[in-house]
């Protein structure tokens, strides 16, 4: 090589050595560079976390490029037609540097002395690079891995769910009995609770439908500097004191806010896909009972069930025509006469509107007898005709979530 040098003129040796550090500069970043551009593709959760931060990088990577190929060769010639120039600036910045100078000359002869070495003995560097990446494959393996690392917001929740027909009552109860449970802990500091369902409430229950027997809990710890257990072994404590409570079906105990979504999802999901609730309900439950003997499996649970009572209105389609009435009219009238119906608002002193709700009182829609009772206005019939006369109620068990 240096043979070959001797025969350069300063020029052509001047070319060679740009070509040299074009290529380094360029083949550095183009290793980023294919680095990132497959995690634009990426999708769901994790396509939208590192997509955006892959795409600022990859811009700043690009930006680097033409730095280091355009704007450093111009300013070097620059500095170069200038080097004539010798005045106190020029010294002063040859104070500044000469120790940055003295460094990176050290650690140039050191990476020449391991260059050398390393092509002495090829295949040892081979063999240890080898073993380096099977030791890193057995570590993540052994590790395991997170797209984000967990982080203890101290804040968890508490959704449970009573036998199917119990009444608001008994599921108050059960979550009074949770909470006592709960503030055993001397790290919590806010309990809240909310017990049935109402038209217009948000709740992130674990099973999907709302209703008299659901219970939903939000606790608070204390800051995590502030007390000694993570709130992952606070809810293992949570959970095993719910399993001792009675009148809870099933019960959830789970995190808030420890990834960048604001709640946790169960990371292993089976869905079942089939034509025959009944079916797919019996192998649903065969699959909850084989997940709960996976080790590290914590408190698999089903999203729905088929033991909800539900009531419903048959309907006789002859009379009802027969008078003028359809099904929808039916489904007004009791919707009218239990939820009410939105009449106006009332703006009072404050200028506040507040909506008007109409419906039959309290006393009157009691049980489905009750509701049997309600009139239908038809047009074939001067007085309004009982709900009764047209329909029948009957109890029936089915899902109170369809998907």
């Amino acid at each position: 090589r240096r043979r070959e040098q001797d025969h350069l003129s300063p020029v052509d040796g001047a070319a060679v050595g740009a070509d040299e550090v074009r290529g380094a500069a360029l083949g550095g970043s183009l290793t980023n560079i294919a680095v990132l551009v497959p995690l634009l593709f990426l999708s769901g959760f994790t396509g939208k976390t590192f997509g955006p931060l892959s795409l600022t990088l990859l811009i700043a990577f690009s930006s680097s490029i033409i730095v280091a190929l355009v704007l450093v060769p111009l300013f070097s010639t620059y500095i170069k037609s200038q080097t004539g120039k010798k005045d106190i600036g020029n010294r002063a910045v040859h104070i500044i540097s000469a120790p940055f100078n003295w460094a990176m000359e050290r650690l140039k002869r050191f990476y020449l002395r391991l260059l050398r070495g390393s092509l002495r003995h090829r295949w040892v560097v081979a063999i240890a690079a080898a073993a380096l990446l099977a030791g890193g494959i057995a570590g993540i393996r052994a590790l395991g891995m997170d797209v984000l690392p967990k982080m203890d917001t101290g804040s968890f929740y508490v959704s449970l769910q009573t036998p199917s027909g119990s009444s608001l009552a008994e599921t108050e109860r059960v979550v009074r009995d949770v909470e006592e449970l709960i503030r055993k802990e001397k790290e919590v500091q806010i309990i809240q609770s909310q017990v049935g369902f109402e038209q217009g409430m948000r709740s992130l229950s674990s099973f999907g439908v709302q209703g008299p027997t659901q219970g939903f809990i939000t606790v608070t710890l204390t800051d995590r500097d502030q007390r000694a257990d993570t709130v992952w072994d606070i809810e293992g404590r949570i959970r095993q004191g719910i399993a001792r409570v009675p009148g809870i079906e099933v019960a959830t105990v789970r995190e808030m806010g420890n990834t960048a979504r604001a709640t946790t999802s169960a990371p292993i999901v089976v869905r079942i896909t089939g034509d025959d609730p009944l079916v797919l309900d019996r192998l649903g439950l065969a699959a909850e009972k084989r997940l709960a003997k996976v080790p590290s499996v914590v408190a698999p649970m089903r999203s729905w069930r088929i033991d909800q009572r539900q009531g419903r209105f048959d309907i006789d389609v002859l009379k009802a025509t027969q008078l003028g009435v359809t099904p929808v009219m039916v489904g007004q009238t009791l919707l009218a006469g239990t939820d009410g119906l939105t009449a106006g608002d009332y703006f009072g002193d404050s200028g506040t509107p507040l909506p008007i709700q109409v419906s039959f009182r309290e006393e009157q829609r009691q049980t489905p007898v009750d509701l049997l009772r309600f009139p239908l206005f038809t047009a074939a019939t001067r007085d309004p005709v009982p709900l009764g006369e047209l329909a029948r109620h009957r109890e029936v068990v089915g899902q109170g979530l369809v998907t």
